[in-house]
């Protein structure tokens, strides 16, 4: 098994965690905790799996639609 390198500073002192992230767009925040993560133990840059960091691209994609679409709907109903 090849051991992962840190893409930051190539340390191979690689943990296998979980982390949080907090996303913003146009003044929405939400935040996603429990994510599985890699941790560098030398330099600490956090990476997540790419097919994991897809699935978090999308749901942020779709919660930031939906709360963009409910404001719109709110303005344009709003007396």
């Amino acid at each position: 098994m090849t051991k992962i390198s840190c893409p930051n500073c190539k340390s191979k002192n690689i943990k296998i965690t979980s982390t949080d992230l907090k996303l913003k767009r146009g003044g929405f925040e939400t935040s996603i905790k429990g994510i599985p993560a890699q941790i560098c133990g030398s330099c600490g840059e956090v990476f997540i799996p790419g097919t994991i960091a897809e699935s978090i691209s999308e749901f942020a994609e779709s919660a930031f639609a939906k709360v963009t679409k409910a404001k719109k709907a709110l303005q344009t109903t709003a007396p």
